[in-house]
């Protein structure tokens, strides 16, 4: 076998797609099908002793045969028996795969969370720093059994060799957590962090390490580029309408001009239907201010 061997090539191709690629991919792949059964039929015709017919007659039979796969109209006379097998092969072929493809799309997991676009450091009145990482639920339905897995993601030069290095971050305690996450209601982790985590003092201040783990270094006789530090978060949870589990992965660059961190407290939005009801669920989350601030910090 040879390395990287890639596995689930279709159905991760498949998933990467929305539904209108899809389509348009499908129709596209029945057109170019059109047009090879014509022009195979174009040759036999012609092998047969009948002339060649010109552009204009080839693309209009090869729309009538497009319009024909796809069920729009009758089969076109003057089929061989050899374009005759072509054209039952191209119909049922690209209807099983579409099907095939629609059947496996419906049923990959939706995407639940959506996170902010950085991470957020903030200070409480004791000098103590946070590392917070904000989402909500965007389903539309209630999540449960949720589950934060947070990693810190090194890579390691030494000696001219790299290598990965995944730290586990300690998080809010499970018993923090909501056992019921309301659509649309934003909820936060806290990463506590060490006195020596954070580097300098006001705006020069940054992160150089999570929990006493520095981000990634290179031996200082080695001049190559010592890589990214990422922070990783596995999301788990569940919607009972829909019944199976759902994981999400979701990454923050820790390091160089494309870290996604910020100093100050993330903005707070007004999650109080009219009324104050407490029915979160059932208000209307685009009324609800601070959505504009959702990935601002207040410094």
């Amino acid at each position: 076998m040879r390395h990287p061997y890639i596995r689930n090539r279709f159905q991760r191709w498949i998933g990467m797609l929305n539904w209108l690629k899809i389509f348009l991919i499908f129709f596209i792949i029945t057109l170019f099908c059109a047009i090879f059964i014509i022009v195979i039929n174009s040759l036999l015709n012609v092998l047969y002793g009948q002339a060649m017919p010109n552009m204009l007659m080839l693309g209009r039979e090869s729309y009538q045969t497009f319009l024909s796969i796809l069920g729009a109209c009758e089969i076109p006379s003057g089929f061989h028996w050899i374009t005759q097998i072509l054209y039952v092969i191209a119909k049922i072929g690209l209807s099983v795969i579409l099907l095939g493809a629609a059947v496996y799309k419906i049923s990959i997991p939706i995407n639940v969370h959506v996170l902010r676009k950085k991470l957020s450091i903030s200070q409480n009145a004791k000098g103590d720093y946070f590392l917070y990482f904000r989402s909500y639920n965007a389903s539309g339905l209630p999540a449960v059994n949720l589950k934060f897995d947070i990693c810190l993601r090194n890579s390691i030069f030494t000696k001219g060799n790299h290598s990965i290095q995944n730290i586990i971050v300690k998080a809010t305690p499970p018993s923090d957590m909501p056992p019921v996450m309301l659509p649309w209601v934003p909820h936060s982790v806290v990463i506590p962090l060490n006195k020596d985590d954070i580097e300098g003092t006001g705006d020069k201040r940054r992160l150089i390490s999570i929990q006493g783990h520095v981000f990634s270094k290179m031996d200082n006789d080695l001049q190559k580029d010592p890589g990214d530090s990422y922070l990783l978060i596995v999301i788990r949870g569940s919607l009972p309408q829909l019944g199976p589990q759902y994981t999400e992965l979701a990454s923050y660059c820790l390091c160089g001009e494309d870290k996604k961190y910020e100093f100050g407290d993330f903005t707070h939005i007004d999650v109080l239907p009219p009324k104050g009801r407490l029915e979160l669920h059932e208000g209307r989350p685009k009324k609800w201010r601070g959505w504009d601030e959702f990935d601002e910090v207040i410094r």
